[in-house]
């Protein structure tokens, strides 16, 4: 733990007063990316390869969110076309995504409450990256150890923000317009405080980095069960009835589906 936390209400309050001081341009980029939502619902759909092409629009989009909304933390000039242009750091993205989810999917399927601690200390991460340009485990340690001490008050935060945004989705979703940035400024104050007081302490970026690794093993230790696990359903009797049902019911018409159903569930 290092220093004082982070206040929750400041975190709220700066999120509102950045949002008031840059609300034409930031109701406009809110406006592009449901566009570009919008339009990357239509390429999942993509027989095959949807998913992954989806997948990596999404990824491609919110490092440029990230980094458009860092730059209005820090006072700097932003433009739209900031939101394409993170394209050198996707893999790395992609590599710090996939392994923070796998750990919490981990987490989550041998007990719920590592999934939750996992969730909390690796949130951070994303941010590093496209802020200090870290690589993406130097990414996941560094964020494990600014967020140590004060994971109980961020999943409170975590709620309060969730809570924000379904008011914001309540008002004909027009509200998430204002709640999406609000909470994205307010989580980028949290992280620079965080990361602060870890300075303050004299507690480098380049230390924080090579902190103890035992998380990352047992993170490692529960992707590879979880992934075991899995492997040894597929391979048995019920994993390779479940496929070939899938295999059956992808090729069959609507009418035979309709009948399927029928046949199976009543």
């Amino acid at each position: 733990m290092y220093s004082a936390g982070f206040s929750i209400k400041d975190a709220i309050r700066v999120g509102w007063d950045l949002f008031k001081n840059n609300w034409k341009f930031l109701v406009v980029l809110s406006l592009l990316v449901m566009l570009i939502e919008f339009a990357n619902g239509f390429v999942s759909m993509i027989p095959y390869v949807g998913i992954i092409l989806s997948f990596i629009i999404g990824v491609f989009y919110s490092m440029g969110v990230i980094y458009i909304f860092l730059n209005i933390y820090d006072g700097k000039p932003t433009r739209y076309v900031q939101l394409f242009s993170r394209a050198n750091k996707i893999l790395p993205y992609v590599g710090i995504v996939a392994i923070s989810l796998l750990i919490q999917v981990g987490g989550f399927v041998l007990l719920v409450v590592p999934g939750v601690i996992a969730m909390i200390a690796l949130m951070l991460a994303p941010y590093l990256m496209v802020d200090r340009d870290l690589g993406v485990m130097e990414s996941i340690r560094t964020s494990w150890q600014i967020t140590k001490g004060n994971r109980l008050k961020l999943f409170v935060f975590s709620l309060l923000l969730v809570v924000i945004n379904l008011l914001g989705a309540i008002l004909f979703l027009v509200g998430l317009i204002v709640t999406i940035p609000v909470s994205l400024l307010a989580v980028i104050h949290v992280y620079r405080q965080l990361l602060s007081n870890a300075e303050k302490d004299g507690v480098t970026v380049e230390k924080l980095q090579t902190a103890p690794k035992v998380f990352l093993s047992l993170g490692v230790l529960i992707v590879v069960v979880f992934t075991v696990m899995f492997a040894m359903f597929i391979m048995s009797d019920e994993g390779r009835m479940m496929m070939n049902a899938m295999s059956e019911v992808e090729n069959m018409s609507d009418e035979e589906f309709e009948a399927y159903l029928q046949d199976n569930l009543y």
